[in-house]
């Protein structure tokens, strides 16, 4: 008899403590065998360290000597043409915000803003259509990354002097067919700025390309050449421009 008790007694205690296995969480390391989805990786092993930065690549001598005969022979190719599309008057009208100056890259009639022109000059149409398309009210200085800032960069000018080459536009123009002599007068008056200020402006571009050039290199479309855009253009214009 006692020992028939003793034997219920184990059976009792064996109960007890297979309830308490299994009411207890399941240990991490065992979840993959239960269907338990699996701790994080991070909390069963030590991390593995931050990949370190990425290493910026040094610039040949010789290829910054190119891209700085490049920029120059860019820049005062591009200079010309922007003489030219200011004289000629054939600027982009604002058809959008009739209460307000902005900048439109290319209207409804296909006709670029200067520094939209001067990116069809170095064979970026795809350029010019893809702003056209993202942003067409953008503003230069907003730009900070991707190919419109690798062609600033590319340009022979800096940022800034693209943004003073880029003017606001004035809805009332629209019908107009004289061009806006208030535009007309300060693309002539920036193109003055840009030749006075060559030298100096072109140690910042050279300075800030080289800045580009270590992160890696630019896309072939940056090689292509500056070509001269000739534009009609009628003296009599000249009266109207306020200088």
């Amino acid at each position: 008899m006692h020992k028939n008790l003793a034997c219920a007694a184990l059976a009792a205690a064996a109960v007890v403590i297979v309830g308490v296995l299994l009411t207890r969480e399941t240990p991490p390391l065992l979840s993959w065998a239960t269907g338990v989805e699996p701790p994080a990786p991070s909390t069963l092993v030590y991390p593995n360290p931050a990949p370190a930065a990425a290493a910026k690549r040094t610039i040949p001598a010789a290829e910054l000597q190119a891209w700085g005969e490049r920029l120059s022979a860019r820049r005062a190719a591009q200079l010309e043409n922007l003489r030219i599309y200011a004289l000629a008057g054939l600027y982009p009208r604002n058809t959008d915000a009739p209460d307000r100056r902005i900048p439109v890259f290319v209207d409804d009639r296909d006709t670029a803003c200067a520094v939209g022109h001067l990116m069809r000059a170095s064979g970026r149409e795809e350029l010019v259509s893809s702003i056209r398309l993202g942003d067409n009210h953008v503003r230069v200085m907003d730009i900070k990354d991707g190919p419109a800032l690798d062609w600033i960069l590319t340009s022979g000018f800096t940022q800034e002097e693209c943004a003073r080459i880029q003017p606001d536009y004035d809805f009332r123009r629209q019908r107009v067919k004289a061009p806006d002599p208030a535009v007309r007068s300060h693309l002539l008056d920036v193109h003055a700025e840009l030749v006075a200020n060559t030298r100096r402006s072109l140690q910042t571009a050279c300075y800030r390309l080289e800045q580009r050039l270590c992160e890696g290199p630019v896309a072939d479309e940056c090689l292509r050449d500056v070509q001269a855009v000739s534009l009609p253009y009628d003296p009599a214009l000249d009266k109207l421009t306020r200088r």
